[in-house]
């Protein structure tokens, strides 16, 4: 039983999918006639204006009413086609700086935002005890130094046994290492800038215990931004290392010519891209680290391009049109069949079909028809 209902259910499908697929037919069918129809009736009512005229001259004081139209003239410029690719802004210097070894925190010199310097301290560890074993080792040294220079004096008269010479020397040159050893735990306690920047992420607090390579805050540097993002694969002929761009940070308004700094030689198999880099000179501090940015590289451009707007072109049987003003005794719409090329930014690039100096309907082109008076609004 469930197989034959399996069966019908299959069976239903298939034969409504074929009606929908007809009634599509039988409509696409029912729109072409109708549209010839619309044609034959528009030049049949302008024959027989025409012949009205030509019979009755009272008929010729008339003005007859077109399609109110904007319109505007074609002209040559500049086309450049972009391509689109969404990417995000970082800093040439993000480092985070965390401890070497563990402490209380004594003091945080520093506050978010403020500006830095390479060197500078920012967190203080508390380092009591390792001073006062520094302030004993010195003792210590101190008076390791004074007897090894009285041996050594001893012994250059050839006083005293090269063992009592030998073990003073022994005795200040480990205290003297166990010094440097001790200097240098005493430098992890400050925590300084390892770059210039300004301070951001301050993760610790005052008397909080800081752990070795526990970030506790950010130093970054934004002088240089670098902008990276994925290419789709198939722009990877358009894209070259030194190829000039346009970034935009929408947020900001702001738009910044530059040039790709680095290309990826490995396409990313899980999403077919490759990475790009673009560096961006920041003096000003204007850009921040991970705004969003957009890179439009230029794929395609003409300096002789006439283009018109994406919005007014139609189609009809595979062609696309738009619609011009021919003027004759009024002014006319006129279908006018063209060949498009690249487009971008709501223009399309017109290679055939349009010349320059050419009146075009704008506003209004969906309501007007070949050969139908229009009104050109001013």
């Amino acid at each position: 039983m469930k197989i034959k209902s399996l069966i019908t259910l299959l069976a239903i499908i298939t034969i409504t999918g074929c009606k929908s697929q007809d009634d599509l037919k039988a409509k696409k069918e029912e729109l072409e006639k109708l549209k010839k129809e619309q044609e034959d009736t528009q030049f049949k009512i302008m024959e027989l204006e025409k012949e009205i005229l030509n019979m009755d001259s009272s008929a010729l004081t008339e003005k007859k009413k077109g399609r109110l139209i904007t319109t505007f003239t074609t002209t040559v410029q500049s086309f450049t086609n972009y391509i689109d690719i969404q990417g995000n802004a970082e800093s040439d210097l993000n480092v985070a700086v965390s401890a070497e070894m563990g402490g209380e925190v004594m003091k945080v010199l520093v506050e978010e935002g403020d500006v830095v310097k390479q060197g500078q301290l920012l967190v203080q560890l508390d380092d009591a005890l390792l001073q006062k074993e520094m302030a004993d080792l010195e003792i210590g040294l101190e008076l390791a130094t004074t007897v090894f220079e009285k041996q050594q004096k001893l012994w250059e008269k050839k006083i005293g046994s090269q063992i009592q010479y030998l073990q003073a020397k022994n005795n200040k040159e480990s205290l003297e290492t166990k010094k440097q050893k001790l200097q240098t735990q005493l430098s992890k306690t400050r925590i300084t800038a390892p770059v210039s920047g300004t301070a951001e992420n301050i993760h610790i607090k005052l008397g909080e215990m800081a752990r070795p390579g526990f970030p506790l805050l950010n130093v970054v540097n934004l002088d240089l931004i670098k902008v990276k993002a994925d290419v789709p694969e198939r722009y990877v002929a358009s894209v070259k290392k030194g190829g000039e761009v346009v970034v935009e940070f929408p947020s900001l308004g702001i738009n910044k010519k530059a040039k790709i700094s680095s290309v990826g030689n490995i396409i990313n198999p899980a999403n077919r891209t490759f990475s790009i880099e673009v560096n961006i000179p920041n003096k000003d501090h204007s850009l921040k680290a991970n705004l969003l940015a957009l890179i439009k590289i230029s794929e395609y451009q003409n300096e002789k391009a006439l283009t018109v707007p994406t919005r007014i072109i139609q189609r009809e049987s595979e062609q696309d049109f738009v619609f011009v003003v021919a003027q004759n005794s009024e002014p006319v719409a006129q279908k006018r069949i063209i060949t498009t090329g690249k487009s971008y930014g709501g223009e399309t690039e017109v290679r055939s079909g349009l010349s320059q100096g050419e009146v075009v309907v704008d506003a209004g082109f969906q309501y007007v028809t070949d050969g139908a008076l229009v009104e050109i609004q001013k």
